[in-house]
C-alpha cells in the first residue's frame, strides 16, 4: 500500500468515526458488525500502521499518536454474527434499553441547544 493509498484510508476512517461512531457505540456498545466499516478491518489496519511508520520515522510524534488513538477502536468491531449476537441479547435487556433512551434524549437535548443558540 502506497503513502497516497493509506492517507486516502485514513481519511476516510476518520470521517467514519466521525459520523457514525457515536451512534454505533450507542447501538452495538463495543460489538459491532465489521460490515458496517467503510473497509475491511485489516486494510484500516494496515494504512494506520503504514502512516504511523511514516510518522515516526518523520519525527511526527503527535500526528503519529493522533492515528495510534483509534486503531483501538478497530477492536470494537467484531465478525457480523457475534454483534448481531450480542446486540439481540441486548435489546432485550431493560437496562440496555433504557440507556438507549437516554442516548436520544441527549440527542434531543443537543438539537434544542443548537435551535436556541444558532
Amino acid at each position: 500500500m502506497t503513502l497516497k493509498q493509506a492517507d486516502h484510508i485514513r481519511q476516510d476512517w476518520g470521517k467514519f468515526l466521525e459520523i457514525t461512531n457515536g451512534q454505533l457505540i450507542g447501538l452495538f456498545l463495543t460489538a459491532i458488525p465489521e460490515r458496517l466499516l467503510p473497509y475491511q478491518k485489516e486494510v484500516i489496519l494496515e494504512a494506520l500502521n503504514t502512516l504511523i511508520e511514516y510518522c515516526k520515522n518523520n519525527g511526527d510524534i503527535e500526528s503519529m499518536n493522533l492515528i495510534k488513538n483509534t486503531v483501538a477502536t478497530l477492536d470494537w468491531y467484531v465478525d457480523d454474527s457475534v454483534a448481531l449476537t450480542a446486540a439481540a441479547k441486548n435489546f432485550n435487556d431493560k437496562d440496555y434499553i433504557d440507556l438507549f433512551k437516554k442516548t436520544n434524549d441527549s440527542q434531543q437535548k443537543q438539537y434544542e441547544y443548537v435551535l436556541a443558540n444558532y
